[in-house]
């Protein structure tokens, strides 16, 4: 692997991700004040713990003593009335000082505030915080004092325009807390600080709030394997975005080096007062750096770039990003057919015939999984994790994630693991079924900045617009595509953009050749043609008649042997990208063990069922339970799975209701194994149908 030399120390630095690996890019320009750590947390009835930023209200409560583990037995239900109840406000107040000699602008910032908060800064309101996935700055200098100064953050159940992780509060593999965010209840969880806060003392006569590299690649269509002696070479493009108080008179030179050795790049430019952009480029051929590839296609070189700012009266100002090169398309056409290449050249919009990835020229069968969040909790969140999730998916051969639209943007060391281990990222935005989109200033800053801070990572393949939205113009979806998707293509060109997953494609608004943005006229123009090209299901759950559970559904019984019949495959035949289907299983027992009662280690609970009724317009396939039984609460039961795999003596009578280490052990076990045989079926039968993505749902889970 390339290494990436230091800075010097002697400029005013911004690394792409700092050692934490849970905090984002930093905003360069000034010295830093960092607020995490220690933090007193208060309630309006008299409650005072000590919690920690970055954090979450439930984490510190437990931490204090004052709540169980949420997880524990039903506990997110018996014991939630702390944090969930909306009479009852919740602050979280921080004292510090910094040194203000000299220093005409301070900025707060705030990288993420879960929900919807008032801050304020020595009793002075200051700004509000509504959604969780962006960051926020306020200029403090009028209320930044000499000596100590106390900042709060005060949660009001006020209103977050849905823009917080959707699963909060339960989703069909997470659990139903039935507490909400506000008034409208948005079904939520846990909320907090739960990324980094810090101030910046404005050094230089502006602050550097991103720095943004994007490769393209300068040759022709590539339809066979390139290598590092004959790829024809990559455009590097980085973009400084500034904010000044004022205009700077002084000369200002802007330069960007690399550590492969390109010829620096130095312009001199004024910068306006606001919000301004500098753009910078590098070439890269071969022999000046290598190739990135996928998992198992080779190696993973990564490159440091880094734009300076200069001028009389202050600091040289640096920062830098890595990045990796690769070329990139999301074949939808037939590659096969004479002159592909030469007729499709400029042509607008995508194609019907299948869906794969071509990466650097040669054609990748993509294999993985769909990533939910790690946790349900943020103050759980550690680097150690994310790096072990990551390294596990690689050992397993798998080559691609989709990260799915109901979670969270996840931080920096997850998508610098994917770069370093090549994990290719099918990236949702954070969009799901009721956390819908609204063309708001609020909504259109989260995504540029999200855009801004995760584009420069190779690892990120296509960007598309929500989870299981059907994109249709002249509907309520069309807002995919003509605001989210047009907002998203607007800050990143160099990646795949795709209406939703699933999808059909595009009718205009892309390269026919590559999915990239093509900035069309007529601007992005989802198909209304149902191409099946990529699908989502089946999944196979359990019948509540076998076992109750809060989430249940239909189980499909494969033909054993699989009725195999001849089936054309191959880039030039139709194709499918399946980005989600799979089995239901319960956890290890090292994992569910723990938060159970050994009086309930079974996979019936060891005690009756209560009942559970339909609660939510989607059938039986989502219920509330009337039941003291955790194990009806774990979301879906495997009887249907064992009863078709081994038989019903094994689900029969008491069999799944004895309690005990053992018996748990065993009944988990064929839990899994009954998935693993289902996947093992479904997945040969889909590689002989000529389906080139196979990405399996899901990849973690969140009940450890």
């Amino acid at each position: 692997m390339h290494l990436v030399p230091a800075l010097a120390a002697a400029c005013l630095c911004a690394a792409g991700a700092t050692a934490a690996g849970l905090q984002d890019p930093r905003i360069a320009g000034g010295a830093v004040t960092s607020l995490d750590g220690e933090w007193d947390v208060v309630s309006s009835d008299g409650h005072a713990v000590t919690g920690r930023v970055p954090g979450d209200i439930i984490t510190d409560l437990q931490n204090a003593g004052l709540i169980d583990d949420p997880f524990y037995e039903s506990n997110f239900l018996t014991q939630k009335a702390l944090y969930a109840d909306r009479t009852r406000v919740w602050t979280y107040k921080r004292s510090f000082s910094v040194d203000g000699a000299g220093v005409k602008r301070f900025t707060l910032v705030f990288d993420g505030v879960k929900r919807a908060a008032a801050v304020a800064l020595n009793g002075k309101p200051v700004g509000r915080t509504i959604d969780q996935f962006l960051r926020y700055t306020f200029d403090v200098s009028g209320a930044l004092r000499a000596g100590e100064n106390t900042l709060e953050v005060t949660f009001d159940w006020g209103d977050t325009e849905g823009r917080f992780m959707a699963c909060s509060g339960g989703w069909d593999w997470a659990p139903y807390t039935m507490s909400y965010a506000n008034a409208t209840d948005e079904n939520s969880m846990s909320y907090g600080v739960w990324k980094s806060v810090y101030v910046v003392a404005e050094q230089a006569p502006f602050l550097v709030t991103h720095m943004v590299v994007h490769t393209f690649y300068e040759g022709a269509y590539a339809m066979a394997p390139l290598t590092d002696a004959t790829f024809e070479g990559f455009r590097v493009e980085a973009t400084l975005h500034l904010d000044a108080p004022a205009a700077v008179a002084a000369p200002t030179t802007f330069t960007l080096t690399s550590d492969w050795g390109a010829a620096a790049h130095a312009v001199a430019a004024t910068i306006p007062a606001g919000a301004s952009t500098h753009k910078l480029v590098l070439k890269a051929g071969p022999g000046d750096v290598k190739l990135w590839w996928p998992n198992g296609m080779g190696e993973q070189p990564l490159y440091n770039v880094t734009a300076t700012v200069s001028g009389e009266g202050w600091p040289a100002v640096a920062v830098a990003r890595r990045t990796g090169f690769r070329t990139l398309a999301l074949v939808t056409g037939n590659e096969t057919e004479p002159g592909f290449a030469e007729k499709y050249a400029g042509v607008d919009g995508t194609a019907d015939v299948g869906m794969y990835l071509r990466i650097n020229g040669a054609v990748m069968f993509s294999r993985g999984a769909n990533m939910i969040p790690m946790e349900e909790l943020d103050g759980r969140q550690t680097v150690e994790a994310y790096r072990h999730l990551v390294a596990s998916v690689a050992d397993a051969n798998m080559n691609t994630l989709r990260i799915w639209g109901g979670g969270i943007f996840l931080p920096e060391v997850f998508y610098a693991a994917c770069d370093e281990l090549g994990i290719v990222l099918y990236h949702d935005v954070m969009y799901a079924q009721d956390h819908l989109p609204a063309a708001t200033p609020t909504q259109e800053a989260e995504l540029r900045y999200q855009v801004r801070r995760l584009s420069p990572h190779p690892s990120i393949a296509i960007w598309d617009g929500c989870n299981e939205c059907k994109v249709v113009l002249n509907t309520s979806t069309a807002i995919y595509a003509t605001f989210v998707l047009k907002v998203v293509t607007e800050e990143d060109a160099s990646r795949v953009a795709w209406p939703s997953c699933p999808a059909d494609g595009w009718d205009a608004g892309v390269h026919r050749l590559t999915g990239l943005p093509n900035h069309s006229p007529k601007g992005l123009v989802p198909t209304p043609d149902h191409r099946g090209i990529e699908t989502h299901g089946p999944y196979q759950h359990t019948d509540p008649e076998l076992f109750a559970t809060i989430n249940s559904g239909g189980f499909t019984n494969l033909t054993i042997p699989l009725p195999l019949e001849p089936t054309p495959t191959g880039v030039g035949a139709k194709s499918v990208f399946a980005s989600e289907f799979g089995a239901v299983t319960l956890t290890s027992f090292e994992s569910l063990s723990p938060n159970l009662d050994p009086a309930h280690w079974a996979l019936h609970g060891g005690v009756p069922e209560g009942p559970c009724m339909d609660l939510m317009p989607y059938g039986t396939q989502h219920c509330a339970c009337e039941t003291t039984n955790a194990m009806q609460l774990r979301n879906y039961g495997c009887d249907s799975g064992i009863l078709r795999y081994f038989g019903w003596a094994h689900t029969a009578g008491a069999a799944l209701n004895t309690t005990g280490a053992v018996p748990f052990q065993k009944g988990l076990y064929l839990c899994m194994l009954q998935q693993a045989m289902d996947m093992k079926t479904n997945i040969e039968l889909r590689r002989s149908q000529s389906q080139h993505g196979i990405v399996v749902w899901q990849l973690n889970e969140v009940w450890a």
